[in-house]
């Protein structure tokens, strides 16, 4: 059933890519600054929207306390 023909061209799974996980820095990383810049757009946003509800712009809102 099985001869060495059958046998003379092995197909073999291909060899999984090796890495290395690094380890959890500090500072400037990818992910704190992709966090941070989505918090940035967060706030500027809803200050945009106090701004246009209570009709007094920036500074005026910041010294009114």
């Amino acid at each position: 059933m099985f001869d060495d023909k059958t046998f003379s061209a092995r197909v073999y799974a291909p060899q999984p890519e090796m890495y290395v996980r690094q380890q959890p820095q500090l500072g400037f990383t990818e992910y704190a600054e992709k966090l941070n810049s989505r918090l940035a757009m967060i706030g500027f946003v809803c200050f945009i929207v106090l701004e246009v509800l209570t009709g007094h712009g920036a500074i005026s809102f910041l010294t009114s306390f």
